[in-house]
């Protein structure tokens, strides 16, 4: 049952998003496709820019395409999806420049981050993938959104028990000196078991 999808083609931005940016951040809403600019600072521990939906709880699935992501290319620069309850607890599949371009898995549970293995990857589009059950997280991404490829799950946190209410979006982060970036989202879709209300 879907809980909220959107194909960013109104040209606005649904209600239901709750956007943060940092400064000179931005997220602009296009025809077809929303873009994400990333700038200074942070507005948690990872994003320069977000753009989150409150879940009511509960398992759930999450998925986000990206385009564009050549302009990932430069050490340091982030973007993903995340399911997050607060600034320390968090989990993340992202795109990341560290020594190359990878595909990264990130845990906080409030003590630490958890990174997985990089995958090298180029790919200008992907579709990243966020999955909960009870406490246990599993993240995977695609090239075509229905083969999922990189799967990792996490081990049980007990911190993430049902009955917290998840935040769940996207993000783009520029943790270095330079200049803005930009990546655009054109498609965004996250399913549960209970029906929110409008």
């Amino acid at each position: 049952m879907a809980w909220f999808s959107d194909n960013f083609n109104a040209g606005t931005l649904d209600a239901q998003w709750i956007i943060g940016t940092a400064t000179n951040g931005n997220v602009t809403a296009g025809a077809t496709f929303v873009t994400l600019t990333a700038s200074d600072g942070n507005v948690d521990p990872w994003s320069d820019v977000e753009m989150l939906y409150q879940t009511p709880g509960g398992d759930f699935t999450s998925v986000a395409k990206f385009d564009g992501l050549g302009t990932v290319n430069v050490n340091y620069r982030a973007v993903g999806v995340v399911a997050r309850v607060d600034d320390t607890h968090f989990v993340t599949m992202m795109k990341q420049n560290s020594a190359g371009e990878k595909l990264w898995r990130e845990d906080n549970n409030g003590a630490g981050d958890i990174y997985s293995t990089g995958t090298a990857r180029t790919d200008a589009t992907i579709y990243f993938k966020l999955e909960r059950a009870g406490s246990v997280f599993t993240s995977s991404w695609g090239t075509d959104g229905s083969t999922w490829i990189g799967t990792e799950t996490s081990g049980g946190n007990t911190f993430y028990s049902t009955s917290n209410s998840l935040k769940v979006g996207m993000f783009a982060a520029r943790a270095n000196a330079g200049t803005n970036f930009t990546i655009n989202v054109d498609d965004w879709t996250v399913t549960g078991g209970t029906t929110f209300p409008s």
